[in-house]
């Protein structure tokens, strides 16, 4: 008994409707043979992940490892990174060495990162006790032009970590850069205050 072209695409409509209906009712359950391929499958781009040549950082010789199989799945996620200095490795203690202001840059201490960079490019790190000495005698004449410009009596002359004679020089000078000095420093004091009172 052969069917009619009319009569299968009736049985062809007749049998979707049911089945498009329990996959609609029943899409939220995923059988557990499913879950068990998804993780096959990151252990697989895992291994890829770690094998990628585009990965190999020549420094440390190595290449990407990965530590968790969901890396590929939060790999495109990742938009700005964001630090806290939570003090479990540190002192707890930030320096203001550096900043700045309208393109100049103002400070002569080494940060950590500026440490961190010499170490792994190669050059040779500068003595402590030679950075201390210069320092040293770089704040003693930042601080000779700024008294003579300021009477502060709330200057904490042990705490100053900012050494920049050229600070000092732009500030004795009466050009724009002395006023763009000012405004930063006036932002910068009001977001201290505001951040210490909350």
């Amino acid at each position: 008994m052969s069917l009619t072209i009319s009569r299968r695409k009736k049985l062809l409509a007749d049998s979707l409707f049911p089945y498009s209906s329990c996959l609609i009712a029943f899409q939220n359950i995923v059988p557990i043979s499913m879950f068990a391929s998804i993780e096959i499958v990151k252990t697989i781009q895992a291994y890829f992940i770690a094998q990628d040549l585009d990965v190999y950082y020549k420094p440390f010789n190595t290449t990407c490892v990965p530590k968790n199989w969901g890396i590929s799945d939060k790999l495109g996620q990742i938009e700005y990174i964001f630090s806290d200095k939570t003090g479990n490795l540190t002192q707890n203690v930030m320096e203001f060495q550096k900043c700045s202001v309208h393109g100049v840059i103002y400070g002569e201490g080494v940060t950590e990162a500026q440490r961190g960079a010499a170490t792994r490019e190669g050059w040779e790190a500068v003595e402590p006790e030679e950075l201390a000495d210069k320092l040293a005698e770089l704040k003693d004449s930042m601080l000779a032009k700024l008294t003579k410009l300021f009477k502060n009596r709330y200057m904490q002359i042990p705490k100053l970590t900012l050494v920049s004679p050229k600070l000092a020089d732009d500030l004795a000078d009466r050009s724009s850069e002395q006023h763009s000095i000012k405004y930063f420093f006036s932002h910068m004091q009001r977001f201290l205050t505001r951040k210490c009172r909350t």
